[in-house]
């Protein structure tokens, strides 16, 4: 039974892309047009137009005659613009991550928000790899490291404040465990009070975040001035930077200079914010 109900799924889903595929050709069409292209039956397309348009891949018109019409929704526009802006970001990230990885030797990470994680996007290396676990595409929850953490804080407030909720849903504190970050604890009320500080500092830091290393992470701004990405330079033995004030000034002005180039190049203005 289960197998059957995966198979009858599999062709919904087909029929719905198949569907949308129509209108690479066609800016408008009725319900019985549709049916006739797709050869569906009527009852099935009716259907999976009804969901379509409730999820906003399509949109519907109705005209002084009654006849209904349907064409493709904003949600598309959407889902096309975010892809193209993650390829533009990346594009535009990659030359200002190398040269900030030649200028310190450390890791370069380019992180994004997805699914209610942060998601590593891109990982510049130095020439003589250095030993940390991440990867592109890894995961890890907002409250796990500086690159993170700093997503959470630039969040809109009501967004932000549902994530929390999630995050802390059924526990008073929460813990972080995700290889190779540190295990701990910390209490929603405390998590809150960082991300208004990281907000007013304009960055995020974190000493120790990952097997020992100092997390340095800035923002990237999209050419609306929203924040978009993080930009991370992960520094190792930071147990012996933490009192060489001299040397963070030093990786702070490197990498606060290329987010704020990769920023530029994305058509962010400062007086837009």
């Amino acid at each position: 039974m289960e197998e059957n109900t995966n198979i009858d799924m599999n062709q919904s889903v087909y029929n719905a892309l198949s569907l949308l595929d129509l209108f690479n050709e066609h800016e408008e069409l009725t319900l019985s047009e549709i049916t006739k292209y797709t050869k569906i039956s009527k009852s099935s397309v009716y259907r999976l137009l009804t969901s379509l348009v409730l999820k906003g891949f399509l949109g519907k018109v109705t005209y002084p005659n009654n006849v209904v019409s349907y064409r493709l929704g904003l949600r598309l526009l959407e889902l096309g613009n975010m892809v193209y802006d993650r390829l533009e970001l990346r594009k535009v990230a990659i030359p200002h991550m190398k040269k900030l990885r030649d200028n310190t030797q450390e890791i370069v990470h380019l992180i994004i928000l997805e699914n209610q994680k942060a998601t590593y996007i891109e990982k510049i290396e130095p020439k003589q790899p250095l030993s940390l676990y991440t990867r592109v595409g890894m995961s890890v929850p907002l409250d796990n490291s500086s690159g993170s953490k700093l997503l959470l804080a630039y969040l809109p407030q009501e967004e932000r404040d549902e994530l929390l909720e999630n995050l802390n849903s059924n526990q008073t504190s929460i813990q972080a465990n995700v290889k190779p970050f540190i295990i701990r604890d910390i209490s929603k009320n405390d998590l809150i009070k960082d991300l208004n500080v990281i907000r007013e500092k304009g960055y995020s830091e974190n000493y120790g975040e990952n097997m020992g290393t100092l997390g340095i992470s800035y923002p990237i701004r999209n050419n609306q001035g929203v924040v978009i990405a993080a930009l991370n330079l992960s520094i190792l033995d930071s147990i012996d930077l933490s009192k060489n004030k001299e040397q963070i000034k030093f990786y702070h002005d490197k990498i606060s200079y290329a987010a704020r180039c990769i920023s530029e190049d994305l058509g962010f203005n400062k007086s837009s914010i």
